[in-house]
């Protein structure tokens, strides 16, 4: 996007907000899938704790699972070369 403020004439391009708009849609399938996973591992979790459920999930030593969250530091953005 600051490639975009220093030469405004991108913004206008096409291809430029074909590449925009898939960025964004990327992103946003990236959130629905990060946030089905955390709803999954929530049901399991649920399912682990509830009778009489639990007591299969510890007979056969069922793991607890982690949610999905990646800190900020850790999330590397894609490099867009333009050139």
């Amino acid at each position: 996007m600051v490639l975009a403020e220093n030469y405004p004439q991108l913004r206008a391009d096409q291809s430029f907000l074909a590449l925009q708009r898939e960025l964004s849609e990327t992103e946003n399938r990236i959130a629905d899938r990060r946030h089905a996973y955390n709803q999954t591992v929530n049901a399991y979790a649920n399912l682990c704790r509830s009778v009489p459920s639990n007591v299969v999930a510890e007979a056969h030593r069922f793991a607890p699972r982690a949610f999905f969250d990646a800190p900020d530091e850790q999330v590397q953005l894609p490099q867009v070369d333009l050139a």
